[in-house]
């Protein structure tokens, strides 16, 4: 019954909400049409989008398909528009684990094309569910290139629009490439993604023309490496 309830309640606000009217979340994303709770105090409220479909990404520019490697267990080639794609596997031949994937999971995308994005689509659990936090991290080895990185609502949006957390210019080798929370934790200094929606982890070169000793400028594909954490 309680569930009911609140599932009206967040209809409700849909209902009356518009376009303009943001709420923000601590960290300063704007909110979406999804759930209202109050905990301990604090209301999460994901109202503001109500429902409107993000916009398309370009007709160009996604990478969606490449092959993966997973340390010295082997390479397979994997669908590189779906995180479980990628993370929900530790070697090539493991069974897939859905978001937030394997705990072990360290891939490298072996052929990132120069100049184009990989956008990771995930689907998000229910406010509260595991993983309470979790960060991704550009490997020093197999680092290939210095990326720019976001979480966002719409494939290949590389802006801060689900707030300033969830965007990152430019990352170093073995920098975090992004810091992950549902906004039951209370990390101010993470990306805290809507609970049951459909998000992208989005990554380009920051300089599609940058030379480094593992991704050469004349090199059309470079490895990207990264580790994934959660807790």
């Amino acid at each position: 019954m309680n569930r009911i309830i609140l599932a009206l309640f967040a209809l409700a606000l849909c209902n009356t909400a518009h376009a303009t009217d943001y709420n923000v979340q601590r960290n300063g994303a704007p909110l979406f049409c999804a759930l209202a709770v109050t905990i301990s105090g604090t209301t999460y409220n994901f109202q503001g989008d109500c429902g409107v479909t993000p916009p398309p990404p370009p007709a160009e520019g996604r990478q969606t398909v490449g092959r993966v490697a997973y340390q010295s267990s082997g390479v397979a080639v994997r669908d590189l528009t779906e995180w479980n794609s990628v993370f929900g596997h530790a070697t090539p031949y493991d069974a897939m684990i859905a978001w937030p994937g394997r705990h072990n999971s360290q891939p490298t995308i072996i052929d990132f094309v120069r100049g184009k994005y990989v956008a990771l689509h995930v689907h998000t659990n229910a406010l509260g569910q595991i993983p309470t936090a979790g960060f991704i991290v550009h490997t020093e080895y197999n680092a290939g290139f210095d990326p720019s990185i976001s979480w966002s609502r719409a494939a290949g949006d590389f802006s801060s629009s689900l707030g300033a957390n969830c965007y990152a210019a430019v990352v170093l080798s073995g920098g975090t490439l992004g810091k992950y929370a549902t906004p039951l934790t209370g990390y101010l200094s993470s990306c805290h993604l809507p609970p049951n929606a459909d998000v992208y982890f989005n990554i380009k070169m920051a300089d599609p023309n940058q030379d480094t000793s593992t991704c050469h400028i004349s090199q059309r594909v470079c490895p990207f490496g990264m580790s994934n954490n959660f807790g």
